[in-house]
């Protein structure tokens, strides 16, 4: 749901932590998260064989590493875009040409650059999201497929305790009260987690800072001050971001909730004049976004609001989502987000695939990628004589400089 900066302003709290420490704990996977930043990750334009190749290998170390310390997990997906969140989809489509157009305008510039900025320009697509649901249904790794917004679904989960801990990069469970947010999963046994009570004695003043006046917020004044300082579904005011709200909401925080908010349309007023009535207007959509989208109720098998509003004001579905028929076959994967129709099940050969990664474990990725130039038989190469594989440098995959240009590039 995209809280601007949210997360570098809370970074101080967040820690190295040993997975062991996680053992028995149940976590839910920002799916989308973890593969997109494995596409991002792989060489410049590949082969499909490469590309499921790669993908598969770097998801797969992710998932052997939580089940090798005892973490029980459930990925979750994307499902139907939100009608109120087509403009930010815009922005984003938009982001990505702009990228191919820097890449084709600069050709003397840095060949990393240029590939750098002709990867991030690149989409994903539809194909590759079935592409993944297809491999964790064959691995039998539990996944749900949300409605709507993945992000939304896993605070769900973890609002009904169905996990304890999630995984995503993104900042907007910090915004939803969700502080046990892990960001980052390492195969050497390490994680990245958020800590509230962690210090950092290197962190500027005002980072440290920021922590505890943020935490002494109620929970859903947390969230509309997050949702003021921008996100995807409203555009901050000009001049008036995380931190000067911040401070507005602490002076203001022992007032109830009808006295804040008759100071909250003054400053809004103060601040942007004849349009602040259609700002906070936004503003409260959002909020309705944020608490009431519809999410997958995996005991009954129904759609139901993350959290019920108001008798009588019911929100409406362009900002909330719609709830629609064949709610269990959607969150399985057989329902196709786009048309609603049943889903096709892609043609790759996962058993060939997966025989191939655990045959050559280490392979250099040089050799791969010329093996992977022209169409092969997983099958026929899993079959030759070790003796003809080429000697030289056999070391996993690292992320490519590309991939490191593409992190600075966003």
């Amino acid at each position: 749901m995209g809280v601007k900066r949210l997360k570098s302003y809370l970074r101080p709290q967040f820690r190295s932590v040993k997975l062991q420490t996680l053992e028995g704990k149940r976590v839910g996977i920002d799916g989308l998260g973890w593969l997109y930043k494995a596409f991002y990750s792989v060489s410049s334009d590949p082969s499909p064989h490469l590309l499921h190749l790669c993908l598969f290998r770097r998801l797969e170390a992710k998932f052997k590493t939580l089940q090798k310390y005892n973490i029980s997990f459930i990925v979750v997906l994307d499902g139907q875009d939100l009608d109120c969140k087509r403009v930010a989809l815009s922005r984003r489509t938009e982001k990505r040409s702009n990228f191919k157009r820097r890449a084709q305008e600069n050709e003397d510039e840095d060949i990393e650059v240029i590939a750098a900025l002709e990867k991030y320009a690149q989409d994903p697509g539809r194909e590759l999201i079935n592409l993944f649901i297809d491999y964790l249904d064959h691995k039998g790794y539990p996944f749900i497929v949300a409605p709507y917004e993945a992000d939304a679904q896993l605070i769900y989960l973890y609002k009904t305790k169905k996990v304890d801990y999630i995984i995503s990069e993104d900042s907007d469970f910090l915004a939803m009260s969700c502080f046990q947010l892990i960001s980052d999963v390492k195969k050497e046994g390490w994680a990245i987690a958020f800590d509230e009570t962690a210090s950092h004695s290197s962190a500027p003043k005002e980072a440290k800072e920021v922590w505890p006046s943020f935490s002494s917020l109620p929970a859903h004044r947390r969230l509309l001050l997050c949702i003021m300082s921008g996100c995807d579904y409203v555009e901050n005011i000009k001049g008036v971001g995380f931190l000067t709200l911040l401070s507005f909401f602490v002076r203001h925080n022992q007032l109830k909730d009808d006295a804040f908010d008759s100071e909250l349309v003054s400053f809004v007023t103060r601040r942007c004049g004849e349009s602040s009535d259609n700002f906070m207007s936004q503003v409260r959509n959002a909020q309705a976004t944020y608490t009431h989208q519809i999410v997958y109720n995996p005991d009954v098998e129904r759609l139901v609001p993350l959290t019920p509003p108001p008798r009588g004001k019911d929100p409406s579905p362009f900002f909330v989502g719609a709830v629609f028929a064949n709610a269990k076959a959607f969150a399985n994967g057989e329902i196709d987000k786009e048309t609603l129709n049943p889903r096709v099940k892609t043609s790759v050969d996962f058993q060939a695939i997966f025989g191939f990664i655990n045959y050559l474990p280490r392979e250099n990725p040089i050799r791969l990628n010329n093996l992977c130039n022209e169409p092969f038989s997983y099958k026929e190469f899993i079959g030759k004589e070790k003796a003809d594989e080429d000697s030289g440098d056999e070391r996993e995959f690292e992320e490519t400089k590309v991939g490191k240009k593409i992190r600075k590039l966003k």
